[in-house]
């Protein structure tokens, strides 16, 4: 089974002020978030990557390269697979959302822009919900442990 899960920006992709991709550091470090206001973000070659593997996930583009101009590799192609068909064995015939803007602000009563996360898909069914965030990188990301959760 192929889906095509379409390809939202939300927000322009900005990250909100306390963002849960940098739990790691404003959790350990509040601070930092005041610190690093107006700085410039530099988008790592890895960063790039991950960026060009979440637009493969999102799209099941044929293309050779990224919009941003990150090559395709077979080997990122054949991760993605198995990354899709390891999520469809779980949430096959639930509803599917792409890029949905998960509204946190509303559990911890804080204004929409200090605190959302953007989750690569959610899936619904009748009893259940996956929150599900594609990780395309060198090191393992254990989901019990992230402090993004």
């Amino acid at each position: 089974m192929t889906l095509h899960l379409s390809y939202i920006k939300i927000l322009c992709m900005k990250h909100a002020k306390f963002s849960p991709s940098a739990a790691h550091r404003w959790l350990v470090c509040p601070g930092s978030v005041k610190r690093s206001e107006g700085m410039a973000s530099i988008q790592t070659e890895a960063a790039k990557t991950g960026t060009a593997a979440h637009w493969l996930f999102e799209t099941n583009s044929q293309s050779t390269v990224s919009p941003e101009g990150v090559e395709i590799s077979e080997e990122m192609r054949r991760h993605i697979q198995t990354a899709k068909a390891e999520m469809f064995k779980h949430v096959l015939g639930a509803k599917l959302f792409s890029e949905y803007h998960l509204p946190v602000w509303r559990v911890l009563q804080l204004d929409k822009l200090l605190v959302f996360g953007t989750a690569d898909v959610v899936a619904l069914d009748d009893d259940r919900a996956w929150v599900i965030d594609l990780k395309y990188g060198k090191h393992s990301v254990n989901p019990d442990e992230t402090p993004q959760i």
